[in-house]
């Protein structure tokens, strides 16, 4: 391990959270290495300056920052409109695209038309003429 991932566990070493692996490398690297000795003195002299006197939660906590988060969550059945409202739009929409492609389809048909080709023949500059007319080698709409 090199220093700077070394001190970056130092909170962690301290608390005892790292995995027995990981504790003894940085014990490891504590032992051979004087700047983060020193380093780690450091730390030890803060964290036991702060564990003397142990700290508690207001009881109102909670209450206080939730007050002064920006907006207020939605409620489950807010959540539950917005899925319902996405899922018939998506409904929709495939049940619109279904029918649209059924009429194109049974227009051709019954002009005797298959295919972009069909389409083609209603304008030259329409989309479906272009898209009939394209040259995918070249690039071009020739």
């Amino acid at each position: 391990m090199d220093c700077q991932g070394v001190q970056d566990l130092f909170s962690a070493y301290l608390d005892g959270e790292l995995p027995a692996d990981r504790q003894t490398a940085v014990a490891r690297h504590l032992a051979g290495c004087a700047v983060c000795r020193r380093e780690f003195q450091v730390w030890q002299q803060v964290w036991e300056a702060l564990g003397g006197d142990p700290v508690t939660a207001p009881a109102d906590l909670t209450e206080k920052v939730l007050a002064r988060l920006p907006g207020r969550p939605r409620s489950w059945w807010q959540n539950l409109a917005l899925a319902a409202s996405l899922l018939v739009g998506i409904f929709l929409g495939g049940h619109l695209g279904q029918e649209v492609y059924q009429t194109t389809l049974a227009i051709q048909t019954e002009a005797g038309e298959t295919g972009w080709e069909g389409l083609a023949a209603d304008s030259p500059h329409s989309l479906a003429a272009i898209l009939a007319n394209y040259d995918l080698d070249n690039g071009n709409g020739s």
